[in-house]
């Protein structure tokens, strides 16, 4: 009876997710171009080797669980996906003491990449996040349409991590977020009244993207 109970409940949160991220996709102009991308020292890649000595040097490698791009004329923007079964969360502090590295390293190997596969294109990065694997509770408020019931629970299941605080991308990421006053059930990002970014977002610019993939 526990196994039958626990293949249930795997079933159910298997269900819920296929539904978020469904839910996720479609409110931006991004489409997965990849799953379980794996790059090693076979790529060459510049941001993946760390130099020993004179002589020697270390090749990362790694794969990427999920690879999402919004390619345009000029631009090709990335963003990566990392599902988690815990409640695992985007800290700065954490990468700072190089204790959370693994979201921008698949960045800088995903960037690198695209830049091989587009050379005349701008390649930009729009976002790196965690998507936690579970299956939230809400209570239910009286007479509540199953539209408001479902929006509660997609911010429950709301990504968290690092957006690129551009507008032009942040509409992309969610088509949501060109409007004042709103909050993206997607990505960890708020538009305030005045139609600038709320304090609570976990957004930056592009100079500050490229800080935090260079360090």
């Amino acid at each position: 009876s526990r196994n039958a109970y626990l293949a249930r409940r795997v079933e159910h949160i298997t269900q819920r997710t296929v539904w978020a991220l469904q839910q996720q996709i479609q409110k931006g102009d991004f489409v997965p171009a990849g799953f379980e991308v794996s790059f090693s020292a076979a790529d060459n890649l510049e941001a993946m080797k760390i130099a020993l000595s004179k002589d020697e040097a270390l090749h990362l490698r790694g794969r990427i669980d999920r690879l999402d791009l919004c390619e345009e004329e000029k631009q090709v923007y990335v963003k990566i996906i990392d599902y988690k079964s815990g409640s695992t969360s985007f800290d700065l502090l954490a990468l700072y003491y190089g204790l959370q590295l693994q979201l921008v390293l698949y960045l800088n190997a995903a960037m690198e990449l695209e830049q091989r596969a587009h050379p005349d294109k701008n390649v930009l990065p729009a976002g790196i996040f965690y998507y936690n694997i579970k299956d939230p509770i809400v209570d239910c408020v009286e007479k509540e349409s199953e539209e408001s019931l479902n929006q509660r629970l997609l911010k429950q299941l709301r990504m968290n991590g690092l957006a690129s605080a551009d507008p032009e991308i942040l509409k992309r990421l969610d088509k949501g977020l060109e409007e004042k006053g709103v909050s993206s059930n997607s990505i960890p990002v708020s538009i305030n009244k005045s139609g600038g970014l709320s304090k609570t977002s976990s957004a930056v610019d592009e100079e500050h993207f490229e800080l935090v993939s260079g360090y």
